[in-house]
């Protein structure tokens, strides 16, 4: 099977729902092997997968809008068709996107040179599971460079996806120019502002937090505000940013300018640090006139 050929399958929402609780069964049925993969895949990458992580992943798709149940005589949701993800190897990204891509209607590649175990075993769960219920959905591996490297492989894609691949990100929007449809996350980083000295002790308790979910983060104890704001604003795409401040002044101030999907205000982010990348962005919409 290839993009073109998965492409002309017809989304069908009521099997897309069945096959997504089934795969959220399946990996409960894993769930002694998965937490061996897990194991091994968190001492070789230095991560901290664990399978209720998984599991919570799953419930989020199912319980998020589905956006298409809102076709109506007038409008027509369909999959953007073919996706491609640049990411950082992640597993609990993998699941998240790999699902939304069937929730969506949409095919999708991930570029990978060396996919974890675990993220194979999701990948092999998924497709038995899409099998079973003969609903053909294109979700595979690629090389970034191979892909990358090949004209007509960029033709097919309809959209990609950089989950803190920041650098190849810009090396992708450099090649191409043909309009596709480019989003850039930085999931997996935090940017953190603290400064009151007596607020130090909120680090503290982020720190568990932040290695258990292998968050990279840079910490600013600039006295300016607003020179930390325009550091963090160079970075852009900044995902989440926190500011620890007992200034109302400087708090506003942060919220107004700084450039971020997240933003916490005297805040531990953790309950709230989860990829979203909402069912619109995977989708084309078609105004229907008869």
């Amino acid at each position: 099977m290839n993009f073109e050929e998965e492409n002309k399958i017809k989304y069908n929402m009521s099997t897309v729902k069945n096959i997504i609780t089934e795969v959220e069964n399946k990996l409960k049925d894993l769930v002694l092997t998965l937490h061996q993969d897990i194991n091994n895949d968190n001492e070789r990458y230095i991560e901290k997968n664990d399978i209720s992580k998984l599991l919570s992943i799953v419930k989020k798709i199912k319980s998020e809008k589905w956006i298409m149940s809102e076709n109506s005589n007038n409008i027509m949701y369909c999959g953007i068709g073919n996706v491609g993800v640049s990411y950082n190897g992640r597993t609990d990204v993998f699941l998240y996107l790999a699902l939304k891509a069937l929730k969506t209607g949409n095919n999708i590649i991930f570029f990978e040179d060396e996919p974890h175990q675990a993220t194979l075993r999701i990948r092999n769960a998924i497709k038995e599971v899409c099998q079973k219920y003969q609903y053909s959905t294109y979700l595979e591996f690629e090389k970034y460079s191979d892909f990358i490297g090949n004209q007509s492989n960029l033709k097919k894609l309809n959209m990609c996806i950089f989950v803190n691949e920041q650098q190849k990100y810009f090396d992708f929007c450099a090649r191409i120019n043909n309009g596709m449809k480019i989003i850039c996350s930085n999931y997996g980083n935090m940017d953190i502002y603290i400064d009151d000295i007596q607020l130090k002790d909120r680090l503290s308790e982020m720190e568990d937090y932040l290695y258990q979910n292998d968050i990279d983060f840079e910490l600013y104890n600039d006295k300016n505000v607003e020179d930390v704001v325009k550091k963090m604003n160079a970075k852009k795409h900044n995902y989440c940013t926190v500011i620890f401040t007992s200034n109302k002044q400087d708090a506003y101030y942060f919220l107004n300018n700084i450039d971020s999907e997240k933003i916490f205000i005297n805040r531990n982010p953790k309950d709230d640090y989860d990829l979203i990348m909402p069912d619109d962005e995977f989708v084309k919409i078609k105004k229907v006139y008869m």
